[in-house]
């Protein structure tokens, strides 16, 4: 990168589209994928992506932007211009949050 240029990821959460593919409806922005599972409402249809955006010329360009798809509580392994594997550390920021879900017992579920 040259000076002045930078990137940045964001989580989006996406919310009113028909599907995984549909980008239609409106999006909630996150710094973080934990908040944005903590947003999140499944069960509605809403799902995550997360979003690389490049900025150049000190931060007022945006030149290009990259997408992926949460699925399955994990992230693809490329961007969707396949040609750039997404960082580890993006990886390992999706299973984290997963990894600290407390999922009760299930006589919880059926109490009397």
């Amino acid at each position: 990168m040259r000076k002045g240029e930078s990137i940045v990821y964001r989580w989006w959460v996406w919310s009113d589209c028909k599907d995984h593919d549909d980008r239609s409806g409106d999006f909630d922005e996150h710094d973080t994928y934990a908040e944005a599972h903590r947003h999140c409402k499944y069960a509605e249809g809403e799902f995550i992506e997360l979003v690389r955006s490049y900025w150049g010329d000190e931060g007022l360009v945006l030149e290009s932007r990259n997408y992926a798809t949460v699925i399955d509580q994990s992230l693809p392994r490329f961007w969707d211009d396949f040609k750039r594997p997404i960082a580890k550390k993006l990886h390992a920021e999706v299973k984290a949050a997963h990894a600290e879900q407390h999922v009760p017992y299930l006589e919880d579920f059926f109490k009397l």
